[in-house]
């Protein structure tokens, strides 16, 4: 069984990561402190955001999969109403100030 770091450890990594990137990060929706699904929401511009969700593969590396391609922040709120419907464990991260998701590795 592959361990993975907590979730809480990760959301707080990842907004010192795009810190020192020179973005802005937030936690929009707190999940669950050990196994919450992370969400990203990376801002491409004022009004147009991609989301993206957290994965691993067998040898437990991360990687970030697409869930919304540059949608209106609208569109975002209902993603995310239906993701909390079955998962109210979920992070919601967002992100600004330039940082792309291949930034974060």
């Amino acid at each position: 069984m592959i361990l993975r770091p907590r979730s809480d450890f990760q959301v707080q990594s990842l907004i010192r990561t795009v810190q020192g990137l020179g973005g802005f990060a937030t936690v929009r929706h707190r999940g669950h402190e050990i196994a919450g699904v992370i969400h990203l929401v990376i801002a491409e511009n004022t009004n147009q955001f991609t989301v993206f969700c957290a994965t691993y593969d067998d040898e437990g590396a991360l990687s970030w999969r697409p869930s919304l391609e540059s949608v209106a922040d609208e569109e975002v709120d209902r993603f995310f109403e239906k993701e909390r419907a079955f998962d109210c464990d979920l992070w919601v991260v967002d992100i600004e100030g330039g940082v792309r998701i291949k930034d974060l590795g």
